[in-house]
């Protein structure tokens, strides 16, 4: 691999990219305060519902490669068959997953448009699942594909103003918004998709002769990452899913009211994983030898992404009520100690993503599994448990509990894993 991942750690790049992520989000995060705004509680959560399973099916879909493809890119021989049995993997899961979908709705009490709703947001899910994120990186194109990304952001913002006009004045019906909004970001994201992939196909350079084999091998290897996914989404999105059967619709805008505003935090943290992600898969490549100076810089990883991340929850944690009520409005003035919680919970999160890199770079897969897994199950009764009595707040306590619990438990399974390695290195050299 070219060490092209350099350049994404300098400044100049970093502000770059940063920029136009931002960007993005704002542009993203504008369009559903807008539709919020103006459709209200009980509406928007059927729009909240959808984004629940765009959120699922992206990741479900991947079959883990959302955390593996980077590693695997720098690893493997050839990289170009490694994205071919990635994709092909993705489709088959999709097919599946967008079925279960389908029959799931049938025995759901959810309004014709919810349905619609849900049915757009589980292919725009399925198409965001298919984005080739890795290859862009891989191949040190990270900011091609950020502008790609602002501008099919940029597109929606604009088709949701004028989806809003229209229903102003009465040219659209007002109960059809969210409807009309999960359909265009339906096709702005087919548009991005065609974008991304042409890009792709015109630096696909390279052997591809090993395609089947790499499918067997990622369908391999990768289901312990793809079960451990999983059992995150039994965490971040099931007790949305929890939330809104043992309450109602509105209790769930609340709560995803409240998560727009993380997303401007998750984003941050995601784009510094993604920013670090061919240097840590480079880094865990390098050795036992130097198992130390890996620990060192991993260590620096935890405390830059915690020091940048504590920098913006602490002001939000302060200015929330005005936050909540002069851009959400007065009608969501429930989601502020809901905001505060999930405020709590991505304090850690970033350490989360990082350390996820580590695990994977270090193999160790079913340890990941096992942990996610065990914490996404208690993290169903917890919220379980405190949904009836807290409502929103207790799908947001359930999932402050049981993910940063998952984290510090990743957390201490790799310094477990480099202690055995330093001790076993310790006695070599007597």
């Amino acid at each position: 691999m070219s060490q092209s991942y350099k350049n994404y750690l300098k400044p100049s790049s970093i502000l770059k990219f940063s920029s136009l992520n931002y960007l993005q989000s704002f542009l993203s995060f504008g369009a559903s305060i807008l539709i919020a705004r103006t459709i209200g509680k009980d509406l928007y959560g059927e729009y909240a519902l959808g984004l629940i399973f765009l959120n699922i099916l992206s990741t479900i879909n991947q079959f883990g490669s959302e955390k593996t493809l980077m590693r695997d890119l720098v690893h493997e021989d050839e990289p170009k068959s490694v994205l071919k049995a990635a994709t092909y993997i993705n489709l088959m899961v999709s097919a599946v997953t967008l079925s279960s979908v389908i029959f799931w709705l049938l025995f759901q009490d959810i309004s014709g448009v919810g349905v619609g709703v849900v049915i757009l947001f589980s292919l725009s899910g399925t198409c965001l699942g298919l984005s080739p994120f890795a290859w862009f990186d891989y191949k040190g194109h990270i900011h091609q594909q950020a502008l790609i990304l602002a501008g099919e952001k940029l597109l929606y913002l604009v088709s949701v103003g004028a989806i809003l006009l229209l229903a102003s004045r009465s040219y659209l019906a007002l109960s059809h918004v969210a409807l009309y909004g999960a359909g265009a970001f339906l096709c702005c994201r087919l548009l991005s998709a065609f974008q991304e992939w042409r890009f792709v196909f015109s630096h696909f350079e390279g052997a591809s002769e090993r395609t089947a084999f790499y499918v067997k091998k990622l369908l391999t290897s990768n289901v312990w990452i793809w079960l451990a996914v999983i059992g995150n989404l039994l965490m971040s999105q099931a007790n949305q899913l929890m939330l809104r059967s043992q309450t109602s619709t509105a209790q769930l805008a609340n709560y995803a009211i409240a998560f727009q505003f993380i997303m401007l935090i998750r984003l941050f943290q995601g784009q510094l994983m993604r920013l670090m992600a061919p240097y840590i898969a480079d880094l865990t490549q390098i050795g036992s030898g130097q198992i130390a100076s890996i620990r060192k810089k991993m260590h620096k990883c935890y405390a830059m992404v915690t020091a940048l991340t504590l920098a913006c929850v602490l002001p939000l944690f302060i200015a929330a009520p005005i936050l909540i009520n002069s851009i959400a409005g007065e009608q969501y003035v429930a989601a502020i100690p809901i905001f505060r919680i999930l405020l709590m919970w991505i304090s850690l999160y970033g350490v989360g993503l990082i350390n996820n890199q580590f695990l994977i770079g270090f193999n160790l897969n079913r340890s990941f599994l096992i942990v996610t897994v065990t914490f996404g199950i208690i993290s169903l009764f917890l919220a379980a448990a405190l949904i009836p009595n807290y409502q929103g707040r207790g799908a947001a306590l359930s999932l402050l509990i049981a993910h940063c619990g998952s984290i510090v438990t990743q957390v201490l399974v790799v310094e477990m894993f480099i202690y055995k390695i330093m001790k076993a290195n310790a006695r070599l050299s007597t």
